[in-house]
């Protein structure tokens, strides 16, 4: 094998672990949203799984919520996300009414001074798309 046949295999190898780690994350992120999901609602996860409305509930507070502690620059405009630090963040935000918006990020501070950001519809419908629930 010579050099250059060994950097491709490399970076071959290396695209397919950072692909897989990249599901992995977003696997573990929707297990999360579904967990606070059912316990928001006072459900079992496969209850919540079952149900078309709350899959979209666990997607949205799960893979899709986007957290920014330390904004690189000027944040968009924002509005406040109701609740205080002892709710956990998941719930603050089903407990709200903000949903992606058509065309816009939505952009929400917390009480802790952070900024939480929802994808824009079209982004949102297409991750809850290529999400994999568990099987019922």
């Amino acid at each position: 094998m010579n050099i250059f046949q060994k950097v491709t295999l490399s970076t071959i190898l290396f695209a397919g672990a950072i692909g897989f780690a990249s599901a992995q994350s977003s696997a573990s992120a929707l297990e999360v949203g579904l967990h606070s999901v059912a316990e928001f609602h006072g459900i079992s996860v496969q209850e919540a799984v079952a149900s078309e409305s709350l899959r979209a509930e666990a997607c949205l507070v799960g893979p899709a919520l986007r957290v920014v502690k330390n904004p690189g620059k000027a944040v968009p405009a924002f509005q406040i996300l109701p609740g205080g630090q002892d709710t956990p963040l998941e719930h603050r935000v089903l407990q709200s009414t903000f949903r992606p918006a058509e065309g816009e990020f939505t952009w929400l501070q917390t009480a802790e001074g952070w900024y939480v950001v929802l994808p824009s519809k079209e982004r949102f419908e297409t991750l809850l798309n290529r999400s994999s629930f568990p099987a019922q």
